[in-house]
């Protein structure tokens, strides 16, 4: 038993978390932990507040039986998201709110996504092709002196970036529209506010 807690790290909580039917693993989870949620009869489209995480790094061993991920960089942003029918509204006015929480804030130490069950957020999908990333990169130079301003100075900093042809053009890449249409990173769960979880009953 501990006599006293002392916490590390404090986050503001929604009114509640949304999880996309397409994610029925973690629904199945929210479920055997008893937890109550209510799905979506109908597609919405919700302004909601969303994790960016990036570079990921996972332990090296599995750990009962699954690969953790020890850290990531997360950001919080706010976007206009639509949920298909059948995505689950799990609220925070329940007897285990806790539980809640801490299995669906990606940096609570038991989370979920700790867990490994959302590996997939940080895979990449498509690749782009030497051959168009070079055409890209000197378009993108050309109309934006702020990226040529990055870029330079990362070539004269990080000997590594600058004597890596793919990472160069991946630089590029990453910025580009192409990269952000994967959503790589996009963290699934989204937070609801009062305003945005009284829309799903609308």
């Amino acid at each position: 038993f501990w006599q006293a807690l002392v916490p590390t790290k404090r986050v503001n909580l929604p009114a509640a978390y949304i999880v996309p039917s397409g994610w029925p693993q973690i629904i199945e989870k929210l479920r055997q932990h008893g937890l109550e949620f209510t799905r979506l009869e109908k597609p919405m489209t919700l302004d909601v507040e969303q994790y960016q995480l990036d570079h990921p790094k996972w332990g090296i061993e599995p750990f009962e039986g699954r690969l953790m991920l020890r850290s990531f960089d997360e950001k919080k942003q706010n976007a206009r998201v639509e949920f298909p029918a059948g995505s689950v509204v799990v609220k925070l006015d329940q007897r285990a709110a806790n539980v809640v929480v801490h299995l669906l804030e990606p940096d609570a130490p038991d989370s979920l996504l700790r867990w490994g069950f959302l590996n997939a957020i940080f895979e990449e999908k498509e690749y782009g092709d030497a051959r168009v990333l070079e055409k890209l990169a000197r378009d993108m130079l050309a109309k934006d002196p702020s990226l040529k301003r990055e870029f330079d100075t990362k070539l004269a900093n990080d000997k590594a970036f600058a004597d890596d042809p793919e990472a160069r053009l991946d630089f590029f890449y990453r910025r580009s529209p192409w990269y952000a249409r994967q959503k790589v990173g996009v963290y699934p769960v989204a937070r609801l506010s009062v305003d945005a979880l009284a829309a799903t009953h609308n």
